[in-house]
C-alpha cells in the first residue's frame, strides 16, 4: 500500500496567516508596522503582527521570518502573552523542518508555554505539531500517541474542522503501521464532516485514501468505487496532481486484480472476469495520468514504474523497458534538482548572511554619523573639552575601520570558500550518485542487524537499570543511616542481594550469548536417563512454584530406561529456562505440566512443557527463538530476548529440536526432541584411582546398620532418596516435623535429613525443637533446600544443622555426605567413651566453641600456605600437640590434619559459590592445596560433587 498523506492539525487563525504569503502581502503588513501606533505601543495586537510577518515571509526569505518570530516571541514574553509565547515557538520550530531535533525542542516548549495558559485549543495544537514532527521521522507509535492526546483537547473545543484534521492525520499514521482497519476507521469518521462542509477537494482527497485502503486489503472491488467516486469529484475541478494520482491508483488497481490468483467475477464488481480487459483499463487509466502529469508538470509521473508493469504484462516488453528508463532518468533528475536545491538554499542563505551584514555596517556608519553631529553641536558651547572629544572620536573612527576592514576580509574569504564549494559540487553529485546505486543494497542487509540490536540495548539497558537502581538506592539509603537497625535495613539489604544476584544472572546469560558467537561454547556430552534426569531438574523449582501458587503436573510416559547424550549443564539451562519462563508467564492458580514420553516417529525422547497463562500471539511465535527478540506481553517480568535464543543454540549444538506452539485457551506448549542412545554411561565418579571413600563397600565398616530418618512431605522425592541410600541404611520416614518428632519420642536415629519448605511443622521449627532438646541435640542434621543464595544457607547453619544440600543434587553427592556425617558421628561416640582427662572441655560449652573458632581462624589467616602443622596449631593455642590431637578429636570428631583440611575445603566451598572464579587452580591455590588433582579428589570425598561442576 502506498504512503497516506499526513494533513496536520490547522486549529488557529495562525496556520492560515502562514498561508497568506506574497510581495504584496508583506509590503502591507510592513506599512502596518512601520505606522506611528505600532511604533509607539507594545501590546498583544503588536505581537500578532510580528507573527503574521513571520509567517508571510516563510518560504521567500527565511531568516527575515525567523527575525520577526524572535521579536514576537521577545515581546510576547515581556508582556506575559501566553498564546503569543506559544504561537512564536511553535513558528520557529517550523523553520528548522531539517533538523527534527531542533523542530521538536521549538514544540515541546511550546506545549509547556500553552499549558500554562491552559487553552484546550493551544495545546491541542502544540501536540498535533509534536505528533506531526513524530510521524516525519518514522516515529509511527510516538506519533499516535500525541495524535491522541490532542484530541482529548479538541473534543473539550467541539472543533469539527480540527476533529475531522486529527482524524485523516491519525488514519495516515496508521497507514505507515500497517493497520489498515483502523485507517479506515478514522478516515470513514472524518469523511462527513467534509460532505457536510462540501469541500471537494478534500472529500475527494478521503475517497481516495479509502480506495487505496481497500486495495491494500485486495478488495479491488471497492476499491474502485471510492476511487471512482474522487474521480468524478476531480472532473468537475481543473486538472491537478490529485486528478493524475487517481487515474494512477485506478490504473494500479485494475492491474493488481488482473495479476491476482483468483480475480473478482461477481455480476456486480467493477472488475471484469477477463484479465486482458482488467490490463486494459489498467493502460487507459496510466496513460491518461502520465498525459496529465506532462500538461502539469512537462515530466512524467512517478508511477511510470507501476505502468511499466502493466505494459510488461501484456506482452509489449519493449514499450515497458522504454518507460521503466524514464522512471529511472525521472529518479536521477529528481535527485540532481534535489541537490541543485540545496545549493541554492545555500546561495540564499549565504547572501542574506552578507546583506544583514552590510545592513549592520550601515547602522554602525549611521551611528557613527549621528554622534559626530552631536559632539560637532555640543563642541560649539563646549570649546574648552573639543580637542579631547575631535581625540577620543578619531580612535572610534580607526577602530570601525578596522572592524570594517575585517569584515570585509572575513567576506571575502567566505565568498572564495563558497566558490570552492561550488566547484566541487559536481564532483560530489557523481559521487553521491554512485554511493545511491549501492544504497539500497547494504540498507537491506544493514537494517534488520542495526533494528534487532538498538532493540537489544534499549532492553539489556532497561533491564539492568532496575537492579542497578534498586541496589544503589537501597545500598544508599543504608548508609545514610548508618546508625541504625533493625528490621528496616534488613529489608534493604535484601533488595539490594536480590538485584544483584538479577545482575548476576543477566551478565550470566550475555556470557553464554557470548561463548557462544565466539565459538567457545565446548560439548561435554554423557549419555543419560532422560527421566530421572529431567525430574530432578523440574522438582529443584517445586518450592519456587508453590511459592507463585501454582501447581505442577509431572509425567514420565513409557521412557524408563531411555537414554539421550547430553551436556548437563547446558541441558540443565535448557529445562531451567523454560520451567522458569512457564512460572514467570502465569498467574496465581495456574498450572505447570511437563510430560516425557517416547516419540512416534523417531528413536527419541519427547519433553514437552506447557503453562497455562497469556497465550503467544500469532505475531509473536514465528521470533519467539530469534535472539533479542521480545514480543508484546504482560509478564510478571521481562528479560532482554537471550533467554530462548539460549535454549534453541543449545539444543541444536546437542542434535536436538525444540518447537513452540499457543493457542487461545491459553495454553503454551515448549517441546524438547533428543535422540536416543544406546545405553547409559555409569554415574558420574572419579577415575579407578580416584575412587571415593563413599564407596558402597565401604559402608560394611559400620558397627552396625545405620539409622536415617528421611523428613521430606513430597512423595516423589522421598521416593527418589530412598532409591539412593536402600541397602546403606535402615531408612525411616516422615512427612513434616511433627510426625519426626513422634517417631523420635519412641525410636533412635542416626541421622536426620529434612526439607525446609513442609507443612504443619517446617525443617526450622523442626531444627530448632531438636537442638532444645537434650536427647535430641547431638543427632546430626542434613537441610534439603531450594534456597541457593548464601544468606539462607547460613542462617540454616546458625541454627546448627551438620550439612545442607542444594537441590537440585545427585546421588554420590547424597551418599558422600551421609557417609561422613555418619563415620564423623561413630568416630566421635568412640572416642567420648574414652576416659576423661583433667582439662577435657565440654563439647557444647562457651570454651569448645572459643577452641574451634580460634583453629578456624588461624587457618583461614594461613590459608595460602601449603605447610600449617600440628606443631605451629599447638603454639598458637598454647597446648601441646598430645593436647590439642586429643581436644580436636573430643570437641570435632576429626584429628588436627583433617580438621585443617576441613576449614580449607569450606573456604573452597564458599568461593566455588560466589561464581567469581573460574580455574580450578585458582581454587586450589587460594585454600592451600597444592595440585588441583589432590584439591579435586578430596573436595569429592568431601562434598560428593566436583569443584568443576561449580565452575
Amino acid at each position: 500500500m502506498k504512503r497516506l498523506p499526513l494533513i496536520l492539525l490547522c486549529l488557529f487563525p495562525l496556520c492560515s496567516i502562514a498561508q497568506l504569503n506574497g510581495r504584496a502581502r508583506i509590503d502591507s503588513l510592513r506599512a502596518k508596522y512601520s505606522s506611528r501606533h505600532y511604533n509607539s505601543t507594545n501590546d498583544t495586537n503588536k505581537v500578532l503582527l510580528l507573527i503574521s510577518l513571520g509567517a508571510a515571509y516563510q518560504g521567500i526569505a527565511a531568516d527575515s521570518g525567523k527575525m520577526y518570530f524572535m521579536e514576537g516571541f521577545a515581546l510576547a514574553h515581556d508582556l506575559k502573552y501566553i498564546h503569543g509565547e506559544g504561537s512564536c515557538l511553535i513558528m520557529l520550530g517550523s523553520y528548522h523542518a531539517s533538523d527534527f531535533s531542533e523542530t521538536i525542542d521549538y514544540y515541546f516548549k511550546a506545549l509547556t508555554a500553552f499549558e500554562k495558559g491552559n487553552n484546550n485549543r493551544d495545546i491541542a495544537w502544540a501536540m498535533g505539531s509534536i505528533a506531526g514532527v513524530f510521524y516525519n521521522i518514522g516515529r509511527y507509535g510516538d506519533a499516535l500517541d500525541y495524535f491522541k492526546k490532542a484530541r482529548t483537547y479538541i473534543n473539550k473545543t467541539g472543533d469539527k474542522a480540527a476533529l475531522a484534521g486529527n482524524d485523516h492525520s491519525t488514519a495516515a499514521t496508521y497507514g505507515e503501521l500497517g493497520n489498515i482497519p483502523m485507517l479506515m476507521e478514522h478516515e470513514n469518521a472524518a469523511l462527513p464532516y467534509y460532505l457536510e462542509t462540501g469541500k471537494q477537494p478534500a472529500i475527494a482527497g478521503a475517497y481516495m485514501n479509502l480506495g487505496d485502503a481497500y486495495a491494500a486489503l485486495k478488495d479491488y472491488n471497492m476499491a474502485l468505487v471510492y476511487l471512482f467516486k474522487a474521480q468524478r469529484i476531480f472532473k468537475t475541478l481543473p486538472v491537478s496532481y490529485q486528478s493524475a494520482n487517481t487515474h494512477s491508483d485506478i490504473g494500479r488497481t485494475y492491474y493488481l486484480a488482473a495479476t491476482a490468483a483468483q480475480p473478482q467475477t461477481r455480476s456486480d464488481s467493477l472488475i471484469a472476469a477477463d484479465r486482458n480487459v482488467n490490463l486494459s483499463r489498467s493502460l487507459q487509466n496510466f496513460e491518461e495520468s502520465y498525459k496529465q502529469y506532462i500538461q502539469l508538470t512537462g515530466v512524467p509521473p512517478q508511477t511510470l514504474k507501476d505502468y511499466s508493469e502493466a505494459v510488461a504484462e501484456t506482452g509489449a516488453y519493449e514499450r515497458a523497458w522504454k518507460l521503466l528508463q524514464q522512471y529511472d532518468k525521472q529518479k536521477s533528475i529528481a535527485l540532481s534538482e534535489d541537490i541543485k536545491l540545496k545549493v541554492a538554499a545555500h546561495e540564499v542563505k549565504r547572501e542574506a548572511e552578507l546583506k544583514n551584514r552590510q545592513i549592520a555596517i550601515n547602522q554602525l556608519l549611521a551611528k557613527q554619523k549621528k554622534t559626530e553631529r552631536i559632539l560637532f553641536i555640543t563642541g560649539i558651547t563646549l570649546l574648552s573639552i573639543l580637542v579631547g572629544i575631535v581625540l577620543r572620536n578619531y580612535k572610534r573612527q580607526r577602530k570601525a575601520n578596522a572592524r570594517l576592514e575585517e569584515e570585509k576580509k572575513r567576506s571575502d574569504t567566505l565568498a572564495r570558500n563558497l566558490q570552492d564549494s561550488l566547484a566541487v559540487k559536481d564532483e560530489l553529485t557523481i559521487h553521491l550518485q554512485d554511493s545511491l546505486v549501492h544504497k539500497d543494497q547494504l540498507a537491506a542487509q544493514l537494517e534488520l542487524s542495526a533494528v534487532m540490536k538498538s532493540k537489544f540495548l534499549a532492553n539489556i539497558s532497561h533491564e539492568l537499570r532496575t537492579p542497578v537502581t534498586l541496589l544503589t538506592g537501597m545500598l544508599e539509603l543504608l548508609r545514610e543511616n548508618k546508625n541504625g537497625s533493625g528490621k528496616p535495613g534488613k529489608e534493604k539489604l535484601e533488595i539490594a542481594y536480590n538485584n544483584s544476584r538479577k545482575l548476576q544472572n543477566m551478565v550470566e546469560e550475555i556470557l553464554d550469548l557470548s561463548k557462544l558467537e565466539n565459538t567457545e561454547s565446548k560439548l561435554n556430552n554423557k549419555s543419560k536417563e532422560a527421566a530421572p534426569l529431567v525430574k530432578r531438574m523440574v522438582y529443584a523449582f517445586e518450592t519456587f512454584i508453590e511459592k507463585e501458587g501454582l501447581t505442577l503436573n509431572y509425567a514420565a510416559n513409557d521412557v524408563a530406561g531411555l537414554c539421550i547424550s547430553v551436556d548437563e549443564d547446558k541441558f540443565e539451562k535448557i529445562i531451567n529456562n523454560l520451567v522458569y519462563n512457564a512460572i514467570k508467564y502465569n498467574s496465581k492458580g495456574g498450572w505447570i505440566s511437563v510430560v516425557l514420553s517416547r516419540a512416534a516417529h523417531s528413536p527419541s525422547v519427547v519433553i514437552s512443557i506447557s503453562n497455562s497463562g497469556t497465550p503467544i500471539s500469532d505475531k509473536d511465535l514465528p521470533h519467539i527463538f530469534q535472539r533479542f527478540y521480545q514480543g508484546n506481553t504482560t509478564a510478571k517480568a521481562k528479560g532482554a530476548g537471550i533467554g530462548l535464543s539460549l535454549v534453541k543454540e543449545y539444543t541444536l549444538l546437542q542434535e536436538g529440536s525444540v518447537s513452540v506452539s499457543s493457542t487461545a485457551e491459553k495454553d503454551t506448549t515448549f517441546t524438547l526432541e533428543f535422540p536416543l542412545t544406546d545405553e547409559c554411561d555409569d554415574e558420574d565418579r572419579p577415575a579407578a584411582d580416584d575412587e571415593p571413600i563413599a564407596d558402597r563397600q565401604v559402608w560394611e565398616h559400620f558397627p552396625g546398620r545405620q539409622t536415617v530418618l528421611l523428613v521430606e512431605d513430597n512423595t516423589e522425592m522421598r521416593y527418589y532418596i530412598r532409591e539412593v541410600l536402600t541397602g546403606n541404611v535402615n531408612l525411616a520416614e516422615a512427612a513434616n516435623g511433627i510426625e519426626a518428632l513422634k517417631w523420635l519420642d519412641s525410636n533412635n536415629a542416626d541421622l536426620i535429613i529434612s526439607d525446609i519448605m513442609m507443612p504443619e511443622m517446617d525443617g526450622r521449627e523442626l531444627v530448632n525443637r531438636l537442638k532444645s532438646n537434650e536427647l535430641l541435640k547431638k543427632i546430626p542434621v542434613i537441610t534439603l533446600t531450594a534456597l541457593a543464595d548464601k544468606e539462607n544457607q547460613i542462617a540454616m547453619l546458625r541454627l546448627g544443622i551438620d550439612d545442607y544440600i542444594v537441590k537440585p543434587f545427585n546421588a554420590t553427592e547424597l551418599q558422600t555426605r551421609v557417609y561422613n556425617l555418619l563415620n564423623n558421628r561413630i568416630e566421635r561416640l568412640a572416642f567420648n567413651g574414652q576416659p576423661a582427662e583433667a582439662d577435657d572441655i565440654p563439647v557444647n560449652s562457651k570454651e569448645a566453641d572459643a577452641f574451634r573458632e580460634k583453629i578456624a581462624e588461624y587457618v583461614l589467616a594461613r590459608i595460602k600456605n601449603t605447610n600449617i602443622s600440628v606443631y605451629d596449631l599447638a603454639y598458637e593455642l598454647a597446648i601441646s600437640e598430645r593436647q590439642l590431637y586429643r581436644l580436636a578429636k573430643n570437641l570435632t570428631g576429626c584429628s588436627p590434619a583433617q580438621l585443617v583440611k576441613e576449614v580449607r575445603l569450606q573456604r573452597s566451598h564458599e568461593l566455588l559459590l560466589t561464581g567469581d572464579i573460574c580455574k580450578l587452580e585458582d581454587v586450589a591455590r587460594r585454600v592451600g592445596f597444592e595440585t588441583p588433582a589432590y584439591f579435586s579428589r578430596q573436595f569429592f570425598d568431601r562434598f560428593g560433587k566436583r569443584p568443576t561442576d561449580f565452575l
